[in-house]
């Protein structure tokens, strides 16, 4: 990684967003963007991404089997934030990230504002707006299917 290469910690849930993750990161990455996907998903562990559940929920104390069987999704988002905070300090540590970008819904949100961002990194953020803005214009031509609610 250069000096000035971008790093982004995508916060995204494979299990119901695996489509959306998929093309946000082939943008940032063609953006030469370097990406690091934190998947906080709950249901299922689906491959894809550098930092998995089973890895937060143990950095949270517990197991993924353990968290799923909590049955209630609050409950289980609260175990899955506290593991993920500490994986995002983690990976901010081993190589600083200039943002973190969240897609998704409830836990999309939850996740993110459960995310502590300093000032120092809101300012890199900033720096990054302009790069951020023009993927997100190019990602919604043709695809307003997932603007608002998921059908089904």
């Amino acid at each position: 990684m250069t000096a000035s290469k971008a790093r982004v910690l995508l916060l995204c849930t494979l299990d119901t967003k695996a489509e959306e993750a998929r093309y946000l990161r082939a943008m940032l990455e063609n953006e030469g963007v370097e990406v690091v996907h934190l998947d906080t998903s709950i249901r299922e562990t689906i491959a894809g991404a550098e930092i998995a559940p089973p890895a937060i929920a143990a950095a949270a104390g517990t197991d993924i089997a353990a968290v799923r069987a909590l049955g209630h999704e609050g409950k289980a988002q609260a175990v899955m934030i506290e593991g993920a905070i500490r994986l995002a300090h983690a990976a901010d540590a081993e190589a600083p990230l200039s943002a973190i970008l969240a897609i998704g819904g409830s836990m999309g949100t939850t996740h993110r504002v459960g995310l502590d961002v300093s000032v120092d990194r809101a300012r890199r953020l900033l720096a990054l707006h302009h790069r951020l803005e023009a993927v997100h214009q190019h990602a919604s031509r043709g695809r307003h299917r997932h603007a608002g609610p998921r059908p089904g």
